[in-house]
């Protein structure tokens, strides 16, 4: 990625169980942006709207988990199709290890918004600190 790259644009309509019509809507919408990934941060429903999306467009995911919903650390998909719930299974994602996953479960309860701020708190200044000198450790184990 250049320097200059700049995020495509921004769907904000996630939605739980992850309906087909809202993955629809935002395929379109990544489309249009001609997006080259997926960026999900967020909890359950942004990132199984991200999984949904990635499952059927081949594009390539990056996952920031700011809660503990599970989704996050499964190659399962949950969504819903005519009102019905179901469940697909896809090897395409990269998920991360529960160690990894743990560390960023830990890093989004530390103040995680504040890290978009000029001025971000020393809580997450240190827990950013203290995983990225640990990064290596964790995504080796």
């Amino acid at each position: 990625m250049s320097p200059t790259t700049k995020p495509a644009g921004l769907y904000s309509n996630a939605t739980m169980h992850t309906p087909e019509n809202i993955t629809e809507e935002a395929m379109k919408v990544a489309r249009e942006l001609k997006a080259d990934c997926v960026v999900s941060v967020g909890g359950g429903s942004t990132i199984g709207l991200g999984k949904a999306i990635a499952y059927r467009t081949d594009l390539p995911q990056i996952v920031v988990p700011t809660t503990y919903a599970g989704s996050e650390a499964t190659p399962i998909l949950g969504q819903t199709a005519g009102g019905q719930k179901t469940t697909l299974k896809s090897e395409k994602g990269v998920y991360l290890s529960l160690n990894t996953f743990i560390s960023f479960y830990a890093l989004s309860h530390s103040d995680f918004p504040s890290l978009f701020l000029q001025r971000p708190s020393p809580k997450i200044l240190s827990t950013s600190h203290s995983l990225s000198n640990s990064l290596g450790t964790i995504t080796n184990s």
